[in-house]
């Protein structure tokens, strides 16, 4: 069927088929919708359209359908009815980039983030491109760099703070470089299909940065508020379930430690009674046969109860416990590297190059740009969000940080589903980290405990 535009609200599709051909025209005329199915209505009513100069060329909307596929259709000719309605008629799109209304940025519409990525690659394409960003994290990190400074006599625990952050700027940057070596490896032979797709591993900061729809820095901006508002989230509710299972295994143990409570007051007054009368026999054998004074005096000493410990101490020692157990968290690996000295600027700018640059395009192009859009071709994007977030907690290695990291994950999945530019979950990733590392270095020149805080 052919779509063919008459005005502005209004179209003729026409029908065709082997035996008959069907007209239908659709005309809005102050409001009212008029059907005809005549086919010489349907003539004199775009004749009379075009008349009074509300049409266009009947061919405009294929032309346009033949471009969107790729067909060199040449331009309208100047002064024709098309291009003088495309000019007078502003169209849809650019309505909708104009219109900042807080609806049409459908927040919470799943509808914008379902569609999925054309997925040439099989299950053990990403098998490898994953153990191969593994391999090169491990063995860059673990094996290679020990090695090369042992050959040349340096041991990389003798380093000073400055030293270990161009150490770790110097490996992150090799990580980055071997990953991006792996994915390329694996993915040259779908080069073809990528490109015409157009959606792989794009990043463009010449895209609309503000559109409505697909802006990636707009959208950046949203994500980074929603991470907070998603991690405050996350971190009450654990802490309210927290909250609620310490109660009620207090309640537990202060119902046992009240029953013993009652025996031991039981057992102290049969004791306290047992004291009375033989005080009262001391007394009396001392007036009558002059006995000796100082069994009153131990009488009323053993006389005492037993003692409690301190409630408040056993709570600190467990939770002292429990954030022993819990791991450290992914800070944790750099505070000795934040600390103060006359080269603290130094270091704070190898620190914020290797968690604001190369970790989030790093990761980004590994956990959203390979492992998320890959898992669409089995997944809904949706699920794919939530899969690859779960992947991308568990190998930052952090118990303590892992329902804060999922959340992360997802705000940055959801970001690149809608945007289809990766360089929306990395700002909003470089954003993050770098925020949280100035605020920490902010709050050690201040003398903060930070672990404790």
């Amino acid at each position: 069927s052919i779509s063919i535009v008459a005005c502005v609200g209004v179209s003729v599709p026409r029908r065709a088929t082997r035996v008959t051909r069907t007209w239908r025209t659709r005309v809005d005329v102050g409001g009212c919708r008029r059907v005809s199915s005549s086919p010489a209505k349907a003539r004199g009513e775009r004749l009379a359209l075009r008349a009074a100069g509300g049409g266009v060329d009947e061919d405009e909307n294929l032309k346009r359908f033949l471009r969107r596929k790729g067909v060199p259709i040449p331009p309208s000719q100047p002064g024709s009815i098309a291009e003088r309605a495309a000019k007078s008629t502003p169209s849809a799109e650019a309505s909708s980039r104009g219109d900042d209304d807080i609806a049409e940025l459908r927040f919470f519409d799943l509808d914008t983030v379902r569609e999925r990525w054309e997925v040439p690659w099989g299950g053990w394409r990403v098998f490898f491109g994953l153990s191969g960003w593994t391999a090169s994290f491990v063995l860059t990190a673990g094996v290679v760099a020990p090695v090369l400074l042992a050959l040349n006599g340096v041991d990389p625990r003798t380093f000073d703070p400055s030293q270990k952050t161009e150490y770790l700027l110097a490996i992150q940057a090799a990580e980055t470089a071997i990953t991006f070596g792996v994915l390329w490896l694996l993915l040259r032979g779908y080069r073809d299909d990528m490109d015409a797709a157009g959606d792989w591993f794009v990043v463009d900061p010449s895209r609309d940065a503000f559109g409505v729809d697909k802006g990636w820095l707009r959208w950046a901006l949203y994500g980074y508020v929603a991470v907070f508002a998603s991690i405050a989230a996350v971190a009450v509710a654990f802490n309210v379930g927290e909250f609620a299972w310490e109660h009620a295994r207090n309640h537990i143990h202060g119902t046992t430690t009240t029953l013993n409570t009652v025996n031991t007051t039981l057992n102290t007054l049969n004791t306290s009674t047992e004291a009375v009368d033989a005080t009262h026999r001391a007394l009396g054998e001392s007036v009558s046969g002059g006995g000796d004074a100082g069994e009153f005096g131990e009488l009323i000493d053993g006389a005492g109860g037993a003692t409690t410990g301190d409630a408040r101490d056993r709570v600190l020692a467990q939770n002292a416990a429990r954030r022993s157990a819990d791991g450290p968290g992914t800070i944790d690996a750099v505070l000795p590297l934040i600390g103060g000295g006359d080269d603290q600027g130094t270091r704070l700018l190898s620190l914020l190059a290797v968690t604001s640059v190369f970790a989030p395009a790093l990761e980004e192009v590994v956990f959203r740009g390979f492992l998320m859009a890959s898992l669409t071709r089995w997944l809904p994007t949706p699920g794919a969000v939530v899969f690859s977030s779960v992947v991308f907690a568990g190998a930052h290695l952090s118990a303590r940080d892992f329902p804060k990291l999922v959340c992360l994950g997802m705000v940055l999945g959801f970001s690149y589903a809608r945007t289809r530019n990766l360089l929306t979950p990395m700002t909003i990733h470089a954003m993050w980290n770098s925020g949280v590392l100035v605020i920490i270095a902010g709050l050690m020149a201040t003398g903060q405990d930070i672990p404790g805080l």
